[in-house]
């Protein structure tokens, strides 16, 4: 059973090197403009200017599964406010947050992955002719890069109300895996 999951796991560690060092100059791209959000962190509103898209993204995605999933979203903030020494980007709240929603409505972010990933193993697009739209790509990656992941917040709101429903996904894919190994 063991021997089977690691050479899964390293053909997937294989693919995954090559991928990096295919597109290294996008990849370089993304880094350099990730460590200028980073220093921009040092100023608050400025950073909470430059990363309005991506709070955007983030909330609307939180907001958009929460009424397909009848969470019933009722307040949409992207201001930021100070909360002590953090601040808070944006916020959605939900009416009818349960156990069998909060976990989607609190992971939604992630729903962003598939089309970064499209951008980044964009074939078509020579980079050394089109450097600016390599200089795109790479900022639009880098806000994606800020807007999938979920905050602190929404991973104690996912885990605390969805447990349930992590657990049952956990055991089918278990069964899953014993059914057609």
């Amino acid at each position: 059973m063991i021997l089977p999951l690691l050479a899964r796991f390293d053909h997937l560690l294989v693919w995954l090197v090559h991928a990096l060092l295919a597109r290294a100059d996008l990849w370089l791209a993304i880094l350099a403009g990730m460590a200028v959000l980073r220093i921009l962190r040092s100023w608050p509103r400025l950073y909470a200017l430059c990363t309005l898209p991506a709070t955007l993204t983030h909330e609307l995605l939180h907001a958009g599964v929460g009424w397909l999933l009848m969470a019933q979203p009722h307040s949409l903030s992207l201001w930021p406010s100070a909360q002590g020494k953090s601040w808070r980007l944006g916020e959605v709240r939900f009416r009818h947050l349960r156990f069998y929603n909060a976990l989607p409505v609190a992971l939604a972010p992630i729903l962003i992955c598939p089309p970064l990933m499209w951008l980044v193993y964009q074939r078509h697009i020579d980079p050394q002719v089109h450097t600016a739209w390599l200089a795109a790509q790479a900022a639009l990656l880098c806000y994606l890069a800020i807007a999938a992941p979920p905050s602190r917040q929404d991973w104690r709101v996912g885990l605390g109300q969805g447990w349930p429903v992590l657990a049952l996904v956990v055991a089918a894919g278990l069964l899953f895996y014993e059914v057609h190994r």
